[in-house]
């Protein structure tokens, strides 16, 4: 039965002096459609590194900042962090979050928050406003940007099989980490070496 089939984590570089990770949801179908995320916890590691510059704060960078994917302006959305449910940022954001995101201020997404599409009666379909990749499509659900950044999750995903279902079905405990620093690091590095081969040829 085709379904969302997890989440991935991408490393998108260091932008504006920030380690960047793009986390996606991946589903089998192009016509499979996102509801909500649930249940973000932290099982390991620390959000501590989280930076925002959002249009909460004027673009300033820092604290407190804010998880609104809505807040996000296009001049920051490189190197923001947000949560999204739509793949999109800005006026086109169409996210809500939960009441168990408090406020949606600071570095931390609080235990069990989660967020949802606020207009649902523009369906979220993958197909639509995700990316295909090989045989699967990827829908961006957060960014996470900062310093020393190192941690691992869980959330929770709820979908409807398709456009024209009628019962939603979930599927629990989706995985994804950010590397450690050094891990980054590693990561730059493979970058480079790759980029040095091609440059050579």
């Amino acid at each position: 039965m085709a379904a969302f089939t997890g989440l991935e984590t991408e490393f998108a570089g260091i932008v504006n002096g920030r380690s960047v990770f793009r986390v996606y949801a991946v589903a089998s179908e192009a016509d499979d459609v996102m509801l909500n995320l649930f249940d973000h916890r932290m099982v390991s590691g620390s959000m501590s590194g989280v930076l925002h510059a959002d249009n909460y704060q004027d673009n300033a960078g820092g604290s407190p900042g804010h998880w609104s994917a809505s807040y996000t302006g296009a001049g920051t959305a490189g190197y923001d962090s947000f949560v999204t449910v739509t793949g999109r940022t800005g006026s086109t954001a169409s996210t809500s979050l939960d009441p168990s995101f408090g406020t949606g201020v600071g570095a931390v997404i609080p235990h069990n928050a989660g967020w949802y599409t606020s207009n649902p009666a523009t369906p979220i379909v993958v197909g639509t406003f995700g990316t295909q990749v090989g045989n699967n499509w990827r829908l961006l659900v957060m960014q996470v940007a900062g310093n020393g950044l190192n941690y691992n999750a869980t959330v929770s995903l709820g979908w409807k099989q398709n456009v024209g279902t009628t019962i939603a079905s979930f599927t629990m405990n989706q995985a994804y980490g950010i590397p450690a620093p050094g891990a980054i690091a590693l990561l730059c590095a493979a970058g480079m070496a790759g980029r040095r081969r091609r440059l050579g040829r």
